[in-house]
Order: structure tokens, then C-alpha cells, then sequence
């Protein structure tokens, strides 16, 4: 049972960083939304924004994301796993994927929600041909 309700409380903490990210980024779009998917993690992407850059940004402010399948962790290709999805270039390009640990607490992942925004709106701002 209690693995159940640990689950219950990372996807809630999943729910509420998806919401605050789309109420926020309404051009965005989650992968795979609508799928039975893992209560963890998210794949987000943010068009007109480079993932790589957007990872590397987060990094420096102490949130870990990555661009590709957690099986293909390292790599710097698009993840292969959206690829066979057959999604634009341009959502390859700007996605990201974002896992939460089993210590991930409320106040992180609205912490989390405020710095992607904050790291998005930077990115854009620098690279606005992008899209």
C-alpha cells in the first residue's frame, strides 16, 4: 500500500509542475499527455527554445534535465524514443525530460516550475529565430 501512495504523491508533484509550466508556457506540449507514462517524468517541449541550452542553463541553476531517453542519458542526439514518434524537428530540437526523485518535495518543484520558466524566457530572448 504504500507503495501505491508514494506514487500517488510523485505523480500529484508531476501534475502540479505540468500545470504550472502550461499555465505559463501555453505553446508548450507535453509528450505523451494523454498515455498511461511514468508517475516521475515529464517530456516537455518549448518551442523556439534549444534544449541543449535550456539544459545547460538549468544546470548552472541547479536543476538536472536532459534531452534524450533516460536509456540514452550522455547523449547529446535528440531522443530517439520522439523521434520514432515522429514529431517535427523543431519539437526534437526544444524537449526536454525531467524526472522527480522520491525525495522531491512541493516546494522544489514550484522552485523547479519557476526557474524553467525563467530559464525559457531567457533562451528565447537570445535566440528568437528559433522555431
Amino acid at each position: 500500500m504504500q507503495e501505491y501512495a508514494e506514487r500517488d504523491r510523485i505523480k500529484y508533484l508531476r501534475d502540479k509542475l505540468e500545470t504550472i509550466l502550461m499555465n505559463s508556457m501555453k505553446d508548450s506540449e507535453i509528450h505523451g499527455k494523454h498515455a498511461v507514462r511514468l508517475p516521475n517524468t515529464i517530456s516537455i517541449a518549448f518551442p523556439g527554445t534549444d534544449a541543449q541550452a535550456l539544459v545547460i542553463d538549468l544546470d548552472l541553476n541547479k536543476i538536472a534535465v536532459s534531452t534524450g531517453a533516460a536509456c540514452s542519458s550522455g547523449s547529446i542526439e535528440p531522443s530517439h524514443v520522439l523521434a520514432a514518434m515522429n514529431l517535427p524537428t523543431d519539437q526534437l530540437m526544444s524537449t526536454i525530460r525531467i524526472s522527480l526523485g522520491r525525495f522531491s518535495t512541493e516546494d522544489e518543484i514550484i522552485s523547479a516550475g519557476e526557474t524553467i520558466i525563467d530559464s525559457v524566457d531567457k533562451i528565447k530572448q537570445q535566440l528568437p529565430n528559433i522555431e
